[in-house]
């Protein structure tokens, strides 16, 4: 039984086919179907399109992180395992945390795994085959021939190439310049079916040792915007690729403290300041406030709630003051920009410290106990005489009550 199926998956097209895994003996002209009643089956497709070309350099230790996904067609629990033929030098690496994916009936679930090259590998290039099956089907009792056990399979090959580049992606603000947050994401294009994502990470920067050949760079900020950038890097190349972003960006904040006449901090003079240099964001966006004293969080305030973010420059001024005042500690301020679909958090948190009671107050403190020994040396000595002597009297006295009460 051979059951093929084509799905679709954000742009990338992924190619899959169910295949019956046969016993090693000859199957017979005449043998029974399944039960209806426990009917198995698996679908599902790669992350990558089928013959794509994964890029290692030779003499290093390589990996590319990639995946399938895959559905329970069957009325059962599945548990699925992975199989991979592959050359000498060349793994696949699981990347659950069991060592099965289980999935209930109907259930789709997502199977990462690294692919891992020596670097004794030699240059050239390797054909791969990576199958995901259902590896608890039973025999039913009584039925002979071979066991139907659904799989889906995809293949790809490992391209070693002996000339190596490196190649650092730094997004940046088109308007401040300064590093830009977000999804870095480099794909490979040379002798492609489609893009190969072969790297991604969440950050201001990506850097990765790379074969020459034709590349994209993409930054994404879910929720906001998607931008890309195609460039060539050649043998022995160390390029840095700067992509201008047009960008939300935080440009400033700040909270200063507001003293009293008698030098006591009252309040924290609050400024938010935003740059949005992509289109006008509607809304609502939160301009909010983490206020944290020694490290623990006091309360989260919301300096403004706007109903859109225009192009431009926005600015927020507050002023905070807590319930109960400005106690000892130190006081930090933790500016985000909030909207449904993105959160951006200020890297600066400005902070001032607020002194303690003892602190505070140390003059009236250490004048209190100069006037104690002050007293105390003015006292007459016949003062300290009786006040010894009484002591040492009590002292004397406690043998005796302690014999008695025995």
């Amino acid at each position: 039984m051979l059951v093929a199926q084509l799905t679709g998956r954000q742009g990338r097209t992924l190619v899959l086919f169910l295949v019956a895994t046969l016993g090693l003996t000859v199957m017979s002209q005449s043998v029974a179907a399944p039960d209806a009643r426990a009917e198995v089956g698996l679908g599902g497709g790669t992350k990558f399109l089928t013959g794509s070309v994964f890029p290692f350099v030779s003499g290093e230790q390589g990996r590319i992180e990639t995946g399938m996904y895959v559905q329970n067609l069957g009325d059962e629990p599945a548990d699925v395992g992975f199989t991979g033929t592959l050359p000498a030098g060349i793994e696949v690496e699981p990347l659950l945390e069991e060592e099965f994916l289980e999935l209930g009936p109907g259930q789709m679930g997502d199977f990462p795994f690294a692919i891992n090259v020596s670097e004794a590998v030699p240059p050239g290039n390797y054909n791969a085959i990576v199958t995901l099956s259902q590896v608890n089907v039973e025999r039913e009792e009584g039925v002979s021939g071979s066991l139907y056990a659904p799989a889906i399979s995809g293949n790809f090959v490992v391209e070693v190439v002996g000339a190596s580049a490196s190649v650092t992606i730094e997004p940046v603000s088109d308007v401040t310049g300064a590093p830009a947050l977000g999804q870095i994401s480099l794909f490979y294009l040379t002798n492609q079916p489609n893009p190969l994502l072969i790297d991604s990470t969440e950050g201001t920067s990506l850097s990765r040792d790379i074969v020459p050949g034709e590349y994209r760079a993409t930054f994404d900020v879910p929720g906001l915007q998607r931008q890309q950038l195609d460039f060539e890097v050649g043998p022995d190349e160390d390029r840095t690729v700067t992509m201008e972003i047009p960008t939300v960006s935080i440009d400033f904040v700040d909270a200063q403290p507001s003293v009293d006449a008698e030098g006591d901090i009252v309040t924290a003079e609050l400024l938010f300041g935003v740059t949005n240099s992509l289109r006008r964001i509607e809304g609502p966006i939160t301009f909010g406030v983490d206020v944290l004293r020694s490290g623990e969080l006091v309360e989260s305030v919301v300096l403004a709630e706007l109903a859109e973010l225009p192009p431009g420059q926005t600015r927020q001024r507050a002023s905070y003051r807590p319930l109960e005042g400005f106690s000892g500690g130190t006081w930090e301020f933790v500016f985000t920009l909030v909207n449904e679909d993105f959160t951006i958090e200020a890297v600066d948190r400005p902070s001032f410290s607020v002194p303690g009671i003892i602190q505070s107050n140390w003059e009236y403190f250490a004048l209190g106990i100069a006037a104690i020994l002050l007293i105390a040396l003015g006292m007459p000595r016949r003062w300290w005489f009786i006040i010894l002597r009484r002591r040492r009297d009590e002292e004397d006295e406690e043998p005796d009550k302690v014999g008695q009460r025995v």
